[in-house]
């Protein structure tokens, strides 16, 4: 039987390099593409949305099995990928 995966298991796979995404429209969160959900069977997946506020914030989140929210933060400029790939390896690595 497989070992049971952790969020640990899905961040320690993300690499800036092989992920894309995008930021609009505002409001609207958009799947991350290369961000490994096959390495934990799609268990984990991320997104990414500006909010439609004044100022705008960029907003990530990582979602288990598309219903539970496990993992967010919230940036005050557009991040780049390798921002958020640091951000999650140093919170939730």
């Amino acid at each position: 039987m497989p070992a049971k995966l952790k969020l640990a298991d899905y961040v320690a796979h993300l690499d800036a390099t092989k992920m894309t995404g995008v930021w609009e429209p505002k409001g609207t969160w958009h799947k991350v593409h290369g961000d490994c959900k096959s390495n934990t069977r799609g268990k984990w997946t991320m997104f990414t949305m500006t909010s439609s506020t004044n100022p705008h914030k960029y907003k990530v989140k990582i979602m288990e099995d598309g219903t539970r929210l496990v993992a967010e933060h919230e940036f005050d400029t557009e991040p780049t990928f390798e921002m958020i790939v640091e951000h999650f390896h140093a919170h939730h690595g």
